[in-house]
């Protein structure tokens, strides 16, 4: 199984990108005629994680914090809000941690260590959806059998990702060093699921993009790298990224990695969904980026 090296990056592809200093914030948006509407706001930092006692050893490291929070109207009614948070570890992004909270119904955590993955749901009680997530109740809390499908074990020591984590790699992988790609393993829907990433076209295209922290609205030129992720197996495999299955496309800023766009299918929506960047907050000037 071959995996992508994962090295930092620093910094916009030329002195005129808006990412010259990174980024904090990304929004993407996207619309299809009356039939949806979506926005994913995506909020990158650093943070010290506090390790399981079950790790090795135990106590706070320095983590990457990629959240989320996604809104969707299908038809003109509102689908349930979504939150993610993802607690990656430096030098190869695996997770620690993952949680999704779909907003008045349920919610799931992921609790990676020590080689194992363990997955608490909670959900609140009926007829009191507006109850804090801390105070929902457990209805399922389990170690995950990590076999793939098939049956096959996982090769001992291999990382494991969320879903979500996978826009951050794709962001981080050096392309130019990477070759052709590789895979990662992400545990999706209660188990581990093979996905290839790969570089895909390259290109110059005009994007227009507003500063949320000067409200300055800004047209470049960014010259864009495609990556492609793809379920290993079955093309219909739901990868648990933003509810889209099969192949997911995902354009980047070369130099930078900032997110620029993300494309793939969502069940019961005609089409291809494509969600473009419209917003974003800059990194600042002379700090390390995640």
């Amino acid at each position: 199984m071959a995996l992508l090296a994962v090295p930092g990056r620093a910094g916009g592809n030329e002195a005129g990108s808006p990412f010259a200093n990174g980024w904090r914030k990304i929004v993407l948006s996207g619309r299809k005629a009356l039939v949806l509407h979506g926005e994913v706001t995506l909020t990158l930092s650093t943070t010290s994680y506090e390790l399981q006692e079950l790790s090795s050893p135990a106590g706070p490291i320095p983590a990457v914090l990629l959240a989320t929070e996604s809104r969707m109207s299908l038809f003109g009614v509102p689908r349930v809000a979504t939150r993610t948070s993802s607690y990656l570890r430096p030098p190869d992004y695996r997770s620690l941690e993952f949680i999704e909270v779909k907003e008045g119904r349920s919610a799931k955590r992921l609790l990676f260590q020590g080689g194992a993955c363990r997955q608490v749901r909670t959900r609140p009680p009926r007829g009191r959806e507006n109850l804090p997530v801390t105070e929902w109740e457990v209805y399922e809390d389990e170690e995950l059998p990590l076999l793939l499908p098939g049956g096959e074990p996982l090769p001992e020591g291999t990382a494991l990702h969320d879903s979500y984590a996978l826009l951050f790699l794709a962001s981080r992988t050096d392309w130019e060093g990477a070759g052709g790609g590789g895979e990662f393993v992400v545990v999706s829907r209660g188990r581990p699921l093979r996905v290839a990433m790969r570089p895909g076209r390259r290109h110059e295209t005009i994007r227009r993009i507003r500063n949320l922290s000067t409200g300055e609205t800004l047209s470049r030129q960014l010259k864009e790298r495609e990556v492609i992720l793809a379920p290993v197996g079955d093309g219909g495999e739901e990868t648990g990224l933003l509810a889209m299955r099969g192949e997911v496309e995902v354009w980047v800023e070369e130099g930078s990695g900032a997110l620029l766009e993300v494309s793939g299918k969502i069940p019961d929506v005609p089409g291809r969904t494509v969600l473009k960047i419209r917003a974003f907050e800059p990194g600042e000037a002379g700090k390390e980026n995640p």
